[in-house]
This record gives C-alpha cells, sequence and structure tokens, in this order.
C-alpha cells in the first residue's frame, strides 16, 4: 500500500504577520494620556513636585544665597515640572 503524503493547507485566519496585528491593536496610552497636563493635576500634587524639583536645586548649589535664590529655584523648578507634565523635553 503506498504512503499518503501530507499536504499543508493555508489557513484561512488571515496574515501571518500576527504580530504586527496585534501591535496594531494594542490600546497604548497616548503620550498625552500617560503624564496629565500642569491643569488637571492635582494641585497639592504639582506644589510637591515643584518643592522637590526646588530643594534639589538649591541643594546643587549648595544651598548658597538668599532669598532671590530661593525664589529663582522655585521659578525654574515650577517651569521644569511643568513643562514634564505637558511632554515637553527637558534641557539638561
Amino acid at each position: 500500500m503506498p504512503a499518503k503524503l501530507r499536504t499543508t493547507r493555508k489557513s484561512s485566519k488571515g496574515p501571518r504577520d500576527e504580530p504586527a496585528a496585534a501591535a496594531a491593536e494594542t490600546n497604548l496610552p497616548d503620550r498625552h494620556d500617560r503624564f496629565p497636563g500642569p491643569a488637571t493635576l492635582d494641585p497639592q500634587v504639582r506644589h510637591q513636585m515643584i518643592a522637590c524639583a526646588a530643594f534639589f536645586r538649591a541643594e546643587q548649589r549648595s544651598f548658597a544665597g538668599g532669598a532671590e535664590s530661593q525664589l529663582h529655584d522655585w521659578l525654574e523648578a515650577e517651569a521644569e515640572i511643568d513643562r514634564m507634565l505637558a511632554g515637553t523635553p527637558i534641557k539638561p
């Protein structure tokens, strides 16, 4: 008795490029969905973020200077946090 030859059938399930199709279907959050903007963030959380950033700026300059330096640290930290929350790249 002759041996049966196996034939392969093509699947009717669609293209074989499953990873690309799966990647297209994933619902990854948009960049703007990951970080809320300054206006949508809880004001207390934003204030804490700015305070931490201002503290690290003061620490980098060894807490030298007076009230003007503290104000400058706060304003720079506020701008940095707002840029971060808006998704704008932060300059080093």
